[in-house]
């Protein structure tokens, strides 16, 4: 015998469906734009402390991002134009690197967080039985 497919019922179920799909779709990606604003403060949190406490290692290290390649043209013309815009292009060249850095940092914590919470939420939690006499 085959089933009798009443088309509301197939229409609601197809309706349900698709809203449950678009529902967690919808989830994930805000989700993943909290994920990421949450990185970006810690990543702003972080180039802003280096920025306060530069040592000479991390001001080197940044300086060591330079590559013919990618700043050679404009270092060149900002050296012809004049010591200030030579030095903000490489307080910028620093300024990114350092930056880039934090964004590593930020992206560590998170994944910290992360595993954090799934360890939480992965512990098995105690359970008491209340019997009666």
């Amino acid at each position: 015998m085959q089933p009798t497919l009443i088309p509301s019922r197939t229409d609601d179920a197809a309706a349900f469906i698709a809203e449950r799909s678009q529902a967690t779709r919808d989830d994930a990606q805000e989700r993943a734009e909290t994920r990421e604003e949450h990185k970006a403060a810690i990543a702003a949190a972080r180039l802003k402390e280096k920025l306060a406490t530069l040592t000479h290692d991390e001001l080197v290290a940044g300086l060591h991002s330079v590559t013919q390649a990618v700043h050679g043209a404009a270092l060149r013309a900002a050296w012809r134009e004049s010591a200030e815009a030579f030095g903000d292009l490489v307080m910028n060249i620093v300024r990114d690197e350092l930056a880039a850095e934090a964004d590593l940092e930020a992206e560590e914590v998170m994944v910290r967080i992360e595993g954090a919470a799934r360890e939480q939420a992965a512990k098995p939690h105690r359970t008491f039985v209340i019997a009666g006499y």
